[in-house]
């Protein structure tokens, strides 16, 4: 059983009904945390904070005054529904499930109530937070306030995403030459260290590229395969231990190659250079916001 199915179950065939007697304004569903939000879960993620408990958002006044009717409805059920627990929660997974205050839950991913105000505002939340506020599903929505900030939040704004893909070729650039230097310098952790910058990075850019918010690493891959096959084997094939380096050299210059030719088809660069690094100045320079633009592209 799937967290995302399990929990859909478990609101349309026992809560929805009772939570509708109270005639109360809530939104519930199933996002934010944990693998079973992007339906990435698997016996594996079950071991801890996993329960049909779907999250269930009140307005701050109605948490105030109601919070205590709808957890009373929640403690009179069978305390498991299909053999899982409704709710599990250890020390990592505190407020992630059940009655919640959505101002509070809100503010935890987004760093305010309502969301960026400006389009310089995204450069101060994590993009995991991003991915993991705007991911799963919500079954239902009162008065659609939180489906409306969902959408608000879908993608980074047009100066934002051409920041991110300017600091991205900066970073693709810096790590696959420093991989290679110090490999000659037998550097070996140093050359890991570069590898993993340029692999991150590299995904970031295909998120970028394809206007998805990156998850939290460990779904980096996986989610790539979802949106770009292509490069979810270039990526993979640079961790294969078999590969001598030239080989993984060969395959960063593909990947590098295969991301300035993505840039090309969205209309973000015209290819005239081999060299990424190339492209950090000239993606930042297209940035209309000057306080954007101001950022340069190393900041990140």
């Amino acid at each position: 059983m799937k967290g995302m199915e399990l929990s859909r179950k478990f609101y349309n065939e026992v809560l929805k009904s009772k939570f509708d007697e109270l005639n109360i304004p809530y939104a519930c569903g199933l996002f934010g945390y944990g693998s079973e939000c992007y339906g990435y879960d698997d016996n594996i993620s079950q071991d801890h904070d996993f329960s049909a408990m779907p999250v269930i958002l009140l307005s701050h006044e109605n948490y105030v005054k109601y919070k205590e009717k709808f957890n009373e409805i929640i403690n009179n059920l069978d305390k498991t529904f299909m053999g899982y627990k409704l709710l599990d929660e250890t020390v990592w997974g505190k407020n992630r499930r059940g009655v919640l205050d959505i101002s509070e839950y809100v503010f935890s991913f987004l760093g305010s109530e309502s969301g960026p105000n400006s389009d310089i505002e995204y450069r101060n939340i994590p993009q995991y937070l991003l991915s993991s506020f705007t991911n799963g599903e919500v079954f239902y929505d009162t008065d659609g306030s939180l489906t409306k900030l969902r959408e608000k939040v879908k993608f980074y704004p047009r100066d934002i995403r051409f920041n991110m893909m300017a600091t991205r070729c900066m970073q693709i650039n810096s790590s696959y030459v420093n991989y290679e230097r110090m490999v000659k310098r037998h550097e070996n952790v140093a050359a890991y260290e570069a590898l993993s910058i340029f692999i991150q990075n590299s995904i970031e850019m295909y998120f970028l590229i394809h206007k998805r918010y990156a998850p939290y690493y460990k779904w980096h891959h996986k989610m790539l395969l979802e949106i770009d096959k292509k490069a979810y084997d270039l990526i993979n094939s640079l961790v294969d231990n078999s590969l001598s380096t030239n080989d993984k050299i060969n395959t960063m210059d593909k990947i590098s190659s295969d991301i300035i030719d993505k840039l090309e088809e969205e209309d973000v660069v015209i290819r005239i250079a081999d060299f990424i690094g190339y492209y950090g100045d000239v993606i930042q320079s297209r940035i209309k916001d000057e306080s954007i633009k101001s950022l340069g592209c190393w900041r990140d």
